[in-house]
């Protein structure tokens, strides 16, 4: 599939590289994007006609600061972003078959990543989310706008990264009933959790040693508030169990109150304190939880752990990395292979 591809960030990067590597290599399989046009913040860079872009050269010049309208050694046209709703625009107007949605996520401000999934949409194209903004706050909007319109919605990338946890919960839920799911799904809490149960340290402690180590952002809120574990939960629960719920229905609380006395009383218990994601028929919940030590819950880092509890099957667990920018691409493209399998079969169908 011809794909245009909004954001050139880690993640955005990595499946450049991934591609280019493929490209080189003569590793081409049914199914892999090629990337006609490529948007960041700042504009765009466009395929011409019968010349692919060079995508090692659009790497190198991101690393340098470069933004991809200005690549030159990278082919294609340059263009400078425009007005308002430019890049909306260029994404219906770009002839190509499948957008990948890869900018940052913004829950504060989802509008922008919101307007590039409904115009690929309404102009036909199948689209690849790993932005969970707009999935977050719109979901049941955007599962009907994709029927309505005919094409693919695929997010695989936005809860565990490469680890195929919607795929799983998915499968589950084919042959028997998903009746609950509680996960722990987000790895700056992971971290700082962990530093106050093994370090004693204090709350704001283990915050700050995570900012200086690069896992907690300048602004950890999104994190320790508990957002980014609500965001993949709410899409979790649509995915699998079919629960049309939003982030802004969700109970959440973050973990800034949990004490190192808390910590100590928990472990005292053979318990340990995590940020739990839970999600049922009723909706989404988050918060600081009690959960046994060394179960399946309790996993450290970037580790991420899904509980699936199915109506014959009982507790059904699947853990992995959950982070990363290499992980995510190659959820993306996993996502992108199924959506050109699943077009191919509705063409030979007709």
């Amino acid at each position: 599939m011809k794909a245009t591809l909004v954001g050139m960030g880690s993640v955005g990067r990595a499946l450049v590289t991934l591609l280019a590597q493929r490209q080189r290599s003569g590793g081409h399989r049914p199914g892999t994007p090629e990337i006609r046009a490529v948007v960041d913040s700042r504009g765009a860079r466009l395929a011409r006609a019968g010349q692919p872009l060079d995508l090692e050269a659009l790497v190198a010049a991101k690393a340098q600061g470069v933004p991809v309208h200005r690549a030159e050694a990278a082919g294609g046209l340059g263009v400078e972003a425009g007005g308002p709703e430019w890049s909306q625009r260029l994404i219906a107007e770009s002839g190509t078959e499948l957008l990948i949605e890869a900018g940052p996520t913004d829950l504060k401000r989802p509008a922008t990543a919101m307007g590039h999934l409904r115009a690929a949409m309404a102009s036909g194209m199948h689209v690849v989310c790993v932005n969970k903004a707009p999935l977050a706050t719109a979901m049941p909007a955007l599962l009907e706008l994709a029927a309505y319109n005919r094409v693919g919605l695929r997010f695989s990338g936005c809860v565990g990264a490469g680890t195929p946890v919607l795929a799983m919960g998915e499968q589950l839920a084919r042959g028997d009933r998903v009746r609950g799911i509680s996960a722990v799904v987000n790895g700056t809490t992971n971290y700082i959790l962990t530093q106050m149960r093994d370090a004693g340290q204090s709350f704001g402690e283990a915050l700050a040693g995570a900012q200086q180590l690069g896992y907690a952002e300048a602004d950890p809120s999104g994190d320790v508030d508990g957002w980014d574990t609500a965001m993949k939960m709410v899409i979790l629960a649509a995915a699998v169990m079919g629960v049309k719920t939003t982030v802004g229905r969700s109970q959440v609380e973050g973990i800034s109150k949990v004490t190192r006395e808390a910590m100590a009383e928990a472990a005292a218990r053979g318990k340990t304190i995590k940020l739990v994601g839970r999600a049922g028929e009723d909706g989404v919940s988050v918060g600081p939880a009690e959960v046994d030590r060394h179960g399946p819950l309790d996993v450290a880092g970037s580790i991420n752990a899904v509980v699936f509890r199915c109506d014959t099957l009982g507790e059904v667990t699947l853990s992995g990395r959950g982070a990363g920018g290499p992980e995510t691409a190659t959820a993306i493209l996993r996502d992108a292979e199924d959506l050109a399998k699943a077009a191919g079969a509705d063409r030979g169908g007709r």
